[in-house]
């Protein structure tokens, strides 16, 4: 899709791996709450990841590296969570510290 005047979109994404239910309104749970928490935590064009979802990405071999960026407290959570940044070929590599 070409967006008008050229004009780049720098998306962010956050992943986080747990249990969630799906329910006639839609998939919930506390992973779905922590997935959008680190989202938001995330820059344009940066994707951050739990440390679960690193553990796993990793033992199911994945072919990206992680940075580590420290565990965070993120926003209507108890529990402070392990963010990494997604680095791969073709990404940008330098971002602000997460937006918690």
């Amino acid at each position: 899709m070409t967006w008008p005047n050229e004009h780049l979109v720098r998306v962010r994404a956050g992943l986080h791996t747990g249990e969630i239910m799906l329910t006639e309104a839609g998939y919930v749970g506390i992973t779905v709450h922590t997935a959008a928490r680190i989202m938001s935590a995330a820059h344009g064009g940066q994707i951050l990841v739990s440390g679960v979802t690193q553990r796993s990405a990793v033992a199911a071999g994945a072919e990206w590296s992680f940075r580590g960026l420290g565990s965070h407290e993120l926003r209507g959570l108890a529990e402070t969570h392990e963010l990494l940044q997604v680095e791969a070929s073709g990404l940008p590599a330098e971002f602000p510290p997460p937006a918690v």
